[in-house]
């Protein structure tokens, strides 16, 4: 958004002397006794498409890369950012990339003030951040994050584009199934994130706007083998 724009955005905000009409909205059922894997995919796909997700569903690893390298394959450089390949559910996924002749970013951030500004700088021109999940749920779209040495967190967080790579079995109904199910994942992690479609924002502008906090696009890429 130019800043003319933004500014003009602002103000016609500001002249707003009302909140608006918010209707109440139902609570949603509870999907905590499905656990047939075909109607939480189902249902995963729904939700994430409805708060603009790109959803893929495939069924073998060799589709899911090809889905990968299309998405790339569109970006003006062949540079990204990634989780460690013992991450990732694309056996040698860091390595096939090599050999195709993409440049993996490194994203780790030294200590040093210098190397670290220059790093952020190199990181920056990263058009992809691709990484695993912890899990899906179905209830909401929403993908948990979990960060572990090899599972740097700007992967997701400053990239314009976030790919992220889960499987079937990883889809839950809800936060409390996972937390039931995968609760020392939480505590063994040192930083959890829960991501509900692209980055968005309305709190200045009172317009929705995508891609202001982080990324503005996510694909979801889900293997169904």
């Amino acid at each position: 958004m130019q800043r003319n724009q933004f500014v003009k955005t602002v103000r016609r905000s500001i002249n707003l002397n009302d909140l608006p009409t918010i209707n109440s909205l139902p609570i949603k059922n509870k999907l905590g006794n499905i656990t047939n894997r075909a109607t939480l995919i189902k249902q995963f796909v729904h939700e994430a498409n409805a708060v603009k997700c790109h959803t893929h569903l495939v069924n073998d690893h060799e589709i899911a890369m090809d889905t990968i390298l299309n998405l790339l394959s569109d970006q003006p450089n062949k540079k990204y950012m990634s989780w460690d390949d013992k991450w990732l559910p694309i056996p040698n996924f860091n390595t096939i990339l090599k050999n195709l002749k993409y440049e993996h970013c490194n994203n780790y951030i030294p200590q040093d003030r210098e190397k670290r500004q220059s790093t952020y700088k190199h990181l920056e021109q990263a058009c992809i951040g691709i990484t695993g999940c912890s899990a899906g749920l179905a209830d909401t779209g929403s993908i948990i994050l979990e960060s572990q040495a090899g599972q740097g967190r700007l992967c997701s967080l400053l990239v314009p584009i976030h790919v992220a790579l889960i499987t079937s079995n990883q889809i839950y109904p809800t936060m409390g199934s996972y937390l039931s199910d995968k609760s020392d994942n939480v505590t063994r992690s040192s930083n959890c994130n829960i991501i509900t479609g692209p980055s968005r924002t309305s709190d200045i502008t009172q317009t929705l706007t995508l891609g202001i906090h982080g990324p503005g696009t996510l694909h979801i890429v889900i293997i169904d083998n």
